[in-house]
């Protein structure tokens, strides 16, 4: 859902929702050079700790942005 100025009225679902998008550019983008050990570590660490808790993080990106 979303206000007149087309802003979601849930930010938190809106992120959960386009979370695994920004997770696969990090992941698959030409800035980062992975090894395959360490992309495993990044994507279990990202899966871990950015969607759980109050989103306080990942919601400023998107209000900074």
């Amino acid at each position: 859902m979303a206000n007149p100025n087309g802003v979601p009225t849930d930010l938190k679902a809106a992120f959960i929702g386009v979370y695994s998008t920004l997770k696969s550019e990090l992941l698959n983008g030409p800035s980062f050079e992975w090894s395959d050990g360490s992309l495993k570590w990044i994507e279990r660490m990202l899966d871990y700790n950015v969607p759980g808790g109050k989103l306080n993080r990942g919601l400023s990106v998107v209000d900074s942005f």
